[in-house]
C-alpha cells in the first residue's frame, strides 16, 4: 500500500488536473483521449474516494465531512459556463484553508446551511414551511456568527418536530391530489 499523499502533494494534483484540462464532471474517474487519468474535483483532491466513490473516503484533515459531501454537487451541478471559474477559486481557497480552525470550519457549515435552506425557501409558498425555513435559518446564522443563545438546542428540538409534522402533512397532500387526479382522470 502507498503511503498517505501530505497536503502539498493532493493541492498540487488538484491544480495539476485543471492546468491540463484533465478535471472532469458527472463522473469520479475516467481516462481522456490521450489515455491521461481524469478526476473529478473531489478526487482530485482526494484519490481515495475515487476508490469508494463515496465523500466519506475524504481525510477530515483534507477536507472536513461536510464540505467533502458537499464538494461533488459543487462540481457537477452548476453551468458549464460558470465551472471552469468554480474549480480555479475551489482550488485556491482549498489552498488557503489550513488557517481555519476548527471552529471556523462549524461557522462555515452553519454558514452554508443557513445559504442553502433560504434557497430551498424560493422554491415553495407554503407558509408554515417557509416560517419553519424561516427560524431554521436564522438559528443556523446565529450559530455561523458563532453566538447561539441560551435555549437554541430547545428550538431546534421543537423545529425538528414542527419539519416532521410539516413533511407528514406535505406527503399527505401530494398523496390526496394525485389520488384527486387520479380519480378525474
Amino acid at each position: 500500500m502507498s503511503a498517505p499523499l501530505d497536503r502539498d502533494t493532493r493541492l498540487d494534483r488538484l491544480d495539476e488536473l485543471i492546468a491540463q484540462g484533465r478535471l472532469i464532471r458527472r463522473a469520479w474517474t475516467g481516462t481522456d483521449a490521450g489515455g491521461r487519468e481524469t478526476a473529478c474535483l473531489l478526487v482530485a483532491l482526494s484519490p481515495e474516494v475515487g476508490a469508494t466513490k463515496d465523500p466519506r473516503s475524504c481525510p477530515a484533515d483534507i477536507l472536513p465531512p461536510w464540505l467533502a459531501r458537499l464538494t461533488p454537487r459543487l462540481d457537477d451541478c452548476g453551468s458549464a459556463a460558470a465551472w471552469p471559474g468554480m474549480v480555479r477559486r475551489y482550488a485556491g481557497l482549498i489552498r488557503r484553508a489550513h488557517v481555519l480552525t476548527d471552529e471556523d470550519w462549524t461557522r462555515l457549515d452553519h454558514k452554508t446551511r443557513a445559504v442553502a435552506v433560504r434557497e430551498a425557501m424560493r422554491h415553495t409558498n407554503d407558509a408554515r414551511v417557509l416560517d419553519v425555513c424561516r427560524r431554521i435559518a436564522e438559528l443556523l446564522e446565529r450559530r455561523a456568527g458563532g453566538a447561539p443563545e441560551p435555549g437554541d438546542d430547545a428550538l431546534w428540538d421543537d423545529l425538528r418536530r414542527e419539519v416532521w409534522t410539516a413533511t407528514a402533512w406535505t406527503a399527505a397532500a401530494w398523496t390526496a391530489a394525485a389520488a384527486a387526479a387520479r380519480a378525474t382522470a
